[in-house]
């Protein structure tokens, strides 16, 4: 077997191309059981979102990222949450695994697109999954911990977008899974 690092570099240039070209098509559904929700806390940046929009701490209705959000039409039945440093969070409703759910979650990150959201290593995004899909029982939970372990760094990988723009302080923040196994 040979590792990425004994190829040689056309080799690797042409597995760059190659993923380049590759995309994940779209679904709406993956099959998982009736009783499993999830839910979606998006960060990002938008340019038009800067200093003049100013949290108050002395008026805790006064949420920037949610005033600047729904005036360029973000529905209001997202959560926005403030984030320091110009970094909007954008937080979904509990979410099913069904055709409905996964257009939601299309059209809000169509939404974030089309209004120029990007990321710049300060933002992270994370899933939320409800307790139920796995069972109560202990070694149920060491199984996916220990299997969630071995793709751990492909996950983190794909979850930080086509430029690879890990938060700086991911790490930090979120240690890896198989630290703790």
């Amino acid at each position: 077997m040979t590792k990425f690092s004994g190829l040689s570099d056309k080799c690797l240039n042409n597995i760059k191309n190659d993923l380049n070209d590759f995309y994940i098509p779209y679904r709406d559904s993956l099959s998982l059981p009736d009783n499993v929700t999830f839910g979606c806390e998006i960060e990002c940046n938008i340019k038009e979102y800067n200093e003049k929009y100013v949290y108050s701490l002395d008026n805790p209705y006064n949420n920037p990222g949610k005033i600047f959000l729904t005036s360029i039409g973000l529905p209001t039945k997202y959560k926005v949450s403030y984030e320091p440093k110009d970094i909007l969070e954008v937080i979904t409703p509990v979410l099913k695994d069904n055709s409905e759910s996964w257009n939601e979650l299309k059209n809000l990150l169509e939404f974030l697109s089309n209004n120029g959201a990007y990321t710049n290593g300060l933002c992270g995004s994370h899933v939320h999954v409800g307790k139920s899909i796995i069972s109560p029982k202990k070694d149920k939970w060491n199984i996916f911990f220990r299997l969630w372990s071995l793709y751990e760094d492909e996950i983190i990988t794909f979850t930080n977008g086509e430029y690879y723009n890990t938060r700086k302080s991911f790490y930090k923040e979120s240690q890896p899974v198989r630290e703790y196994i």
